[in-house]
Formats: structure tokens, C-alpha cells, sequence
């Protein structure tokens, strides 16, 4: 069993947002990657996910930050802060080392979407991990018009490599309703890339240059 889902397994179990919850096996693929560019730095791989038209994608870098303090502020960033597109983010449940969030998404010329998300952290063999996935029976009422999404999932893993820490993110999410794949595509790996960036930005204490 690969590691990482050995990892994610053992913490699905339990937590503080109450009843054991664990992504779907879709998060667990063990596709070949296809690398489709390195920029400033960054690493950005996709594969593709059964039974969808959209792609999982996975950005991997290195950075001089320290890894918990790296860690503590993509945790922060991901349950407490409004951030890109997210227009309303509510903390429905917060922990320690797992929380869950509401977002509303308000985006031009589509439906605006919402959808609960649990985030969850966990350390062990000195690296860092916080997985998050789509948890709706946590959601408050959808808003009438609005799209919900049901398929999100991914995961940051936080490793020491030679002095320095390796960030690994991966992340799927299907936007739902009547959005022609094609127009998300390129949208989505500019924006995994610039995640990356921001969070490391973020945690030296600066203002973020990407979305």
C-alpha cells in the first residue's frame, strides 16, 4: 500500500469534526503522472480521473521555509482566510488539526458555486501533511441558483530534502454544472502553480504576487 494512503487511511478515523470521514477512492489513484511544465521552479504534473473530463493535478517545489511553519500557514490559509475567488468562507468546526469550512464562490459570467470542506493535519517521520476533501452533509442550505460542487479533494505533503523542504500539492475539482472542460483546463494549472507560490510567499511574511 502506498504510503501516502496508508497515511490518509489511518487518519480517517476520527477527528474534530466529528463523525470518521475520508475522501473518495478517486483521491487514492495510482495513474502515471504526465509532467507538463516546470516554472520558476515549480513542477506541474496532471493525470487523468475516471469517469471525468477534468484532471487531477500535482505541483511540486522546494522552498528555504521552515516546514512547520510552512505547514501552520497553509492550514491557516485553507480554514480561516477568504482568498482568489472565495467571496464568503465560514468555519463551521475548528481544531487543532482538523476543520471545516464553508465556501461561497462567486466567478464572472457563471453560476456561483459553494460546497463544506473538511481539512485535516497530521505529522509523522518529520514531514507534514494536510489532506482536505468535499464533505456537503456538513453544508449549510444551498443558496437558490447556485451550483454545489460534490467532487474536490487533494492534499499538501510538507518533506525535509537536503536542508531545505519539498511542498507536494495535489488537488482535483470539478467545478460542476454547464462549464465546457476545455475553458477550465488552462485555468486550473495556472492556478495550481500559483497556489504554490502564494502559500511560500505567505509564509515568509509576504504579500502573495499570484492567485
Amino acid at each position: 500500500m502506498p504510503l501516502l494512503l496508508a497515511l490518509l487511511l489511518a487518519q480517517a478515523d476520527g477527528g474534530d469534526a466529528g463523525p470518521a470521514r475520508a475522501p473518495p477512492a478517486a483521491a487514492f489513484s495510482t495513474d502515471a503522472w504526465e509532467k507538463l511544465e516546470t516554472t520558476d521552479g515549480v513542477t506541474l504534473e496532471r493525470r487523468a480521473v475516471k469517469g471525468s473530463a477534468y484532471f487531477e493535478y500535482r505541483a511540486t517545489t522546494t522552498t528555504d521555509v521552515p516546514l512547520e511553519q510552512l505547514c501552520q500557514s497553509v492550514f491557516d490559509w485553507g480554514s480561516y482566510v477568504a482568498h482568489d475567488e472565495v467571496k464568503v468562507r465560514k468555519l463551521l468546526a475548528d481544531g487543532e488539526s482538523e476543520r471545516v469550512v464553508y465556501d461561497q464562490i462567486e466567478q464572472p459570467l457563471v453560476a456561483n458555486r459553494d460546497y463544506a470542506m473538511v481539512q485535516r493535519r497530521w505529522s509523522g517521520d518529520g514531514a507534514c501533511h494536510i489532506q482536505f476533501f468535499a464533505a456537503n452533509d456538513l453544508a449549510p442550505p444551498k443558496p437558490e441558483g447556485w451550483v454545489r460542487m460534490e467532487k474536490l479533494w487533494g492534499h499538501y505533503d510538507f518533506t525535509p530534502v537536503s536542508g531545505r523542504v519539498e511542498l507536494r500539492y495535489v488537488i482535483f475539482a470539478d467545478p460542476a454544472g454547464a462549464i465546457p472542460p476545455f475553458l477550465v483546463h488552462g485555468a486550473q494549472a495556472k492556478g495550481v502553480i500559483g497556489t504554490v507560490k502564494s502559500n511560500i510567499e505567505r509564509a515568509k511574511g509576504k504579500p502573495p504576487k499570484h492567485p
